[in-house]
This record gives C-alpha cells, sequence and structure tokens, in this order.
C-alpha cells in the first residue's frame, strides 16, 4: 500500500527506515508526545519495531506508513497509521521528526491517511488522542476536525507516569462534510505540522 500527498509519499516501513525510525524516536522531544516507545530508544527498539509489522499489517490490526518527502523518498520523516485496538475502535496515531515540525507535513499526511481509512477501508470512526500538554499534536487534531470526546490519564512509557489526555474522534459524516462530498481532504491546506 502506498499513499500520496502534494509533498509526500505513506509507504509501508521497510528494513532501510531502521536509521530514520531510531534518529526520530531517540529525540526526547518527539518521545514524549507518544504513549507506548521505551525510553531511552535503542535500535534494537526500532529493529523490533520493524520485525513485527508485516504481521500486524497482515492481520488487518494495523497500518503503520513511514512518510517520507518526495524529494527524498528514501529517507523516512516520520510514521502515521492506523491501528484496531481490541475494543473495536481503530485509533490514528503519528510521529514526525523534529526537523520537519511546523511545516504542515502531519496534518497533510493524516489528511491522507483519513481519506483512506474513511473511503477505502470503510470506517464510520477513527479515534486519536493526545497528551494535555501537546498543543501541535491538538492543532493537528483540530484542524483535521477531530472532537473532543472526552479527557483520561493514559501511562507515558517514555515519561514513567501517567499524563492527562485528550480522548477524540472524527466521524466519517463529520469528515465527509467538512471536505466537501467527493472527499476532498486537507492535504493542501499548507498548515502547520
Amino acid at each position: 500500500m502506498r499513499l500520496t500527498t502534494e509533498r509526500l509519499i505513506l509507504r509501508p516501513p521497510v528494513a532501510g527506515d531502521i536509521d530514520a525510525i531510531f534518529e526520530g524516536m531517540s529525540d526526547w522531544e518527539v518521545v514524549k508526545t507518544l504513549a507506548r516507545p521505551p525510553w531511552p530508544y535503542e535500535r534494537q527498539d526500532a529493529a523490533r519495531w520493524l520485525a513485527m509489522q508485516d504481521d500486524l499489517r497482515a492481520d488487518g490490526q494495523k497500518t503503520a506508513l513511514m512518510l517520507a518527502l518526495k524529494t527524498a523518498p528514501e529517507r523516512a520523516i516520520g510514521c502515521a497509521g492506523l491501528e484496531a485496538r481490541e475494543d473495536g475502535q481503530v485509533h490514528l496515531g503519528f510521529w514526525l521528526a523534529r526537523s520537519c515540525w511546523g511545516l504542515g507535513l502531519m496534518t497533510e499526511a493524516c489528511a491522507e491517511l483519513l481519506r483512506y481509512g474513511f473511503e477505502d477501508l470503510g470506517l464510520a470512526r477513527i479515534h486519536s488522542g493526545c497528551f494535555r500538554d501537546n498543543e501541535a499534536s491538538r492543532r493537528v487534531h483540530q484542524k483535521l476536525g477531530f472532537a473532543v470526546t472526552g479527557e483520561s490519564r493514559i501511562l507515558c512509557v517514555p515519561r514513567g507516569e501517567s499524563v492527562d489526555h485528550i480522548d477524540l474522534a472524527l466521524t466519517r459524516a463529520d469528515w465527509a462534510a467538512a471536505n466537501g462530498a467527493a472527499g476532498i481532504g486537507l492535504a493542501h491546506a499548507g498548515e502547520t505540522r
């Protein structure tokens, strides 16, 4: 599976992504915004994550796609994906290398991933969330049309503590209303991060 936007290619991870994954995930400013990665993040953690992806994709549990600029398709700059959880909910998650923050790339990538989820997979609702102190992620979710569904405290493994979390969801109907009947995404809105 391969998705494209104006500036990005979203593609399955490959063995050659290990350096980019390790580089991105060994940056505390990136990892502190995520719930599950270990800290400190080691190269073997990137290798372990890569080794699991084919099985998760084959089981239909996860669609993790690496983000790469069209101008440098071999170099991953982040990851975005949809994950089917045990409770039946499908969750959007993402991270982006700090060197690419503030360029609207994550909004662009997630807009295309939402289009894929709603149009190609036929999902009715996509859940997501962010830690209360993650302003950049809150802005991305807001631009994409996610609505707050609640608040919780969840364990942030890298921080080693439970952190205030904003629970979010987007329905296919709300996504379609915001993007027009043809499902025109926000991929070219030029929004930040």
